[in-house]
């Protein structure tokens, strides 16, 4: 729900440039391949093979679904990736010049960021870091005053694949989903998370997917920011900024079962720079492990925008995080933290999507 107008971006990224931020900001290029033969296994998630492991990516060559009905390729692991540990913090005492700091993770697929985007005046540290087999993210502020006195959120850490077109931040990216690329080809890519969800002190506004889909670098009118939002305390529908536009059906893998679950969707359209959709779980999800069609979510999304006249046909993916929006009573001590045990990409056929 990141209600960011004009004035606030343009702010921020004043100060941002003028305290040098954008100097840690970056292509990621990959380490050097290499190769070893790993056995995975979970009783969490849904794979259960041999693999051979390169550069973070996958190749099934057996694929067990206990029954699920489901048949998963091209496994990409994005966490855990490598063993070295990485973090990103945003401190007070270094604001606003960390507010975009960042770290890599193992081949460089993840990039780590705190990302306290509306914390004008605050006090505290918020950090997103990786120990070498999952990323946690851990805020403990104290706010004073927002950039945007009217948003819900104090700031968005979290972990991205791909390129932010707010600030030009990318990754690495596997050959499985090589974004930027056109959002009609996506097809039926999983993306899997193995997430807990620990609410501590902060008003939890929504641990989400952000995802972007623009037209190409940049923000220009026309591109959207699609929000799934897997837990979140209130739904849009509370607020008449949204217009909900209806609901539909993804084909969810929740805690290793394939089900058919509704969703609702709503959307927030400008003129410029860009429109904000957002899709809920009628059942929101704090823990567990939760894969979503990607290639299914767009469809959806792109179905029920088009009803208002707006469309996704011709634009770019371009990046995809994950991340918890949080907020509080100012002066209060917030704290709130979040674990990814797992994120993981793979191309799914299912009994749903097989003949498609």
């Amino acid at each position: 729900m990141r209600a960011r107008t004009a004035v606030v971006i343009t702010a921020v990224l004043t100060a941002l440039i003028v305290f040098g931020a954008f100097s840690a900001l970056y292509r990621y290029t990959p380490a050097k391949t290499t190769t070893v033969t790993e056995m995975i296994y979970s009783t969490k998630t849904i794979y259960a093979t041999t693999t051979t492991y390169v550069t973070s990516t996958i190749t099934i060559t057996q694929t067990t679904s206990a029954g699920m009905g489901i048949t998963l390729s091209n496994y990409t692991l994005l966490v855990p990736n490598g063993t070295a540990p990485a973090m990103a913090e945003s401190t007070s005492s270094q604001w606003p010049s960390s507010m975009m700091a960042a770290a890599y993770v193992g081949d460089g697929y993840v990039m780590l960021t705190p990302y306290p985007w509306n914390s004008k005046e605050w006090s505290g540290k918020i950090d997103v870091s990786y120990n070498g087999s999952a990323a946690f993210a851990f805020v403990d502020e104290a706010y004073r005053q927002k950039y945007n006195p009217s948003a819900p959120v104090l700031g968005y850490p979290s972990l991205r694949y791909g390129c932010d077109p707010l600030f030009s931040a990318c990754t690495a990216v596997a050959p499985i989903l090589p974004l930027p690329m056109p959002v009609n080809e996506v097809g039926h890519v999983y993306s899997v998370l193995d997430y807990e969800l620990h609410k501590g002190t902060c008003n939890i506004t929504d641990f989400s997917y952000d995802i972007w889909i623009n037209h190409g670098s940049g923000l220009t009118a026309g591109d959207y920011e699609v929000m799934l939002w897997l837990y979140y305390a209130e739904s849009p529908a509370s607020s008449s900024w949204y217009t909900d536009l209806g609901g539909g059906y993804l084909t969810l893998l929740i805690n290793g079962s394939l089900v058919q679950e509704h969703v609702e969707v709503y959307a927030h359209f400008y003129a410029n720079p860009w429109s904000l959709i957002i899709v809920t779980l009628d059942k929101p999800i704090a823990n567990g492990s939760v894969g979503v069609d990607l290639g299914q979510l767009f469809s959806l999304v792109n179905s029920l925008i088009s009803k208002q006249g707006h469309s996704l046909n011709g634009l770019q993916l371009t990046s995809i995080d994950i991340g918890l929006e949080y907020d509080g009573t100012p002066n209060a001590n917030l704290t709130c933290s979040y674990v990814v045990n797992k994120w993981a990409l793979a191309y799914a056929k299912n009994k749903y999507n097989e003949t498609s």
